[in-house]
């Protein structure tokens, strides 16, 4: 009996030593949810999901951008997939007035972050969106403005366009 004791104790032994439960991102969590972070001044790189523009965006409306890549803390755990959302909500968006106007205005907030079908507040700005500028012609009610040189140009944010986000505060989330 002996030997079958010390079998049974020798296989429970092993079993205890099996590989430790992991996280989402690979990190041993030894069964409990781990809080994962971001620091501030952590840069997200998304993709913009629909076109927006000055011509018939508005202040207010809502915009999803899908992240391009896993980004992950300093101890190289993931805390946001790739293919998760950031919404941003349009804040201003104005066509550049005329021709001889540099640029038109847009200003972008980052509002949120769904991760996993779970949604997190994050505080972030968009430090970078490629955009261009778009001649506008001439719209009804616009008649006046007939002279090529004086007609406005559109600010135009194409889906697929590139964007980063800069966080301005850090970012905890469930690692499940």
């Amino acid at each position: 009996m002996t030997r079958g004791m010390l079998a049974v104790l020798a296989v429970m032994g092993l079993v205890a030593c099996g590989p430790a439960k992991q996280d989402a991102a690979g990190g041993e969590t030894g069964g409990r949810n781990l809080e994962l972070a971001l620091k501030r001044g952590t840069t997200i790189d998304v993709t913009m999901g629909e076109t927006i523009t000055s011509r018939s965006s508005v202040a207010g409306e809502t915009v999803t951008t899908t992240v391009d890549a896993d980004v992950k803390d300093a101890g190289g755990r993931v805390v946001i997939p790739a293919g998760s959302t950031v919404e941003l909500t349009i804040i201003e968006i104005t066509p550049a007035g005329n021709k001889s106007q540099a640029d038109g205005s847009l200003t972008l907030q980052v509002t949120g972050v769904t991760i996993r079908g779970r949604g997190y507040p994050l505080a972030g700005e968009v430090t970078e969106a490629l955009h261009t500028l778009e001649d506008r012609g001439v719209m009804v009610g616009e008649v006046e403005k007939v002279a090529v040189e004086t007609a406005s140009r559109d600010v135009v944010v194409s889906a697929g366009a590139p964007v980063v986000i800069t966080l301005t505060g850090p970012l905890s989330v469930a690692s499940r």
